[in-house]
């Protein structure tokens, strides 16, 4: 049976391979090779459109879809421009006015859910942009040896774990003043007492796993950031507080992909995991 199901994957791929091939030779000689993948992105404005109407996203979607290859084809005839700069332009303006369009609810947590959410809460986002989304916590409770931690301790092995959502630190406001700072602060300040809050009520635990690390450690923001940010901490005092009173034996973080690295303050081992980085620790 697994013989006959190798075989039957095998053909299938081997099929898939050869038109693959043919296919993507002929977008390269026309100078199409973007239409594939970025033309895709298109569709983010009129999907931002639909949802700050209540409208389905699809049909936005299809609308912003239509509107951008008449666009190309437009231009393509009427102009020496390639196919590919063509796509390259809608591409990259149509991602920017899809960030730019959405209100409150991130796009794409509205149109694929929230992992981090609870039944409960994607019922009431989906009645918020009108429409359904997957409840994602069912799939991961089907999922063995899979947890949520968000605001949570989970103990595994006698060992207590916590998990930190990301939040929006006060000091980040203050040091890198963003725009509508006055606004941004008093959201901060809400999100820190949280989060000061969650870290109390963790008390003593063994790991902590956050998104930002903490102030003055493996937080210096580089060079692919914006000249007026660079060499500036974008890490959280509030989880440096934490770190300090109650000495985890370990903390691990992201959130400054530059930051890479471990260090120590007291007992306690930080270790930023960079960009899609791991660490195998020996307990």
């Amino acid at each position: 049976m697994m013989e006959n199901n190798l075989l039957f994957i095998a053909l299938v791929g081997g099929f898939v391979a050869a038109a693959s091939a043919y296919l993507g030779s002929i977008m390269i000689l026309k100078r199409m090779a973007l239409v594939g993948d970025a033309l895709t992105h298109v569709a983010l404005p009129g999907m931002a459109i639909a949802i700050s109407l209540s409208i389905n996203p699809t049909v936005g979607a299809f609308i912003a879809l239509t509107l951008a290859v008449l666009g190309i084809w437009y231009l393509e005839k009427s102009s020496d421009t390639y196919p590919e700069a063509l796509v390259g332009v809608f591409f990259t303006a149509s991602l920017a006015l899809g960030v730019l369009l959405t209100d409150e609810v991130e796009l794409l947590e509205a149109l694929f859910g929230n992992i981090e959410n609870s039944n409960s809460e994607t019922r009431k986002e989906s009645k918020d942009i009108g429409e359904k989304l997957p409840f994602l916590y069912n799939d991961l409770k089907k999922m063995k040896n899979v947890r949520i931690i968000n605001n949570r301790i989970a103990n595994f092995r006698g060992l207590r774990i916590g998990g930190l959502e990301y939040f929006i630190d006060v000091n980040w406001i203050r040091e890198f003043k963003p725009e509508d700072y006055s606004k941004k602060l008093k959201s901060a300040k809400k999100q820190s007492e949280k989060a000061k809050k969650i870290l109390k009520w963790f008390d003593e635990i063994d790991i902590l796993v956050c998104h930002q690390p903490p102030y003055g450690i493996l937080d210096k923001v580089g060079k692919i950031a914006p000249k007026h940010w660079q060499d500036k901490h974008a890490g959280s005092r509030v989880i440096l507080d934490y770190i300090r009173k109650y000495q985890p034996k370990y903390v691990f973080c992201g959130h400054i992909h530059e930051g890479e690295g471990m260090k120590k303050i007291g007992r306690t081992k930080v270790y930023n995991l960079g960009f899609a980085g791991y660490k195998v620790i020996e307990l």
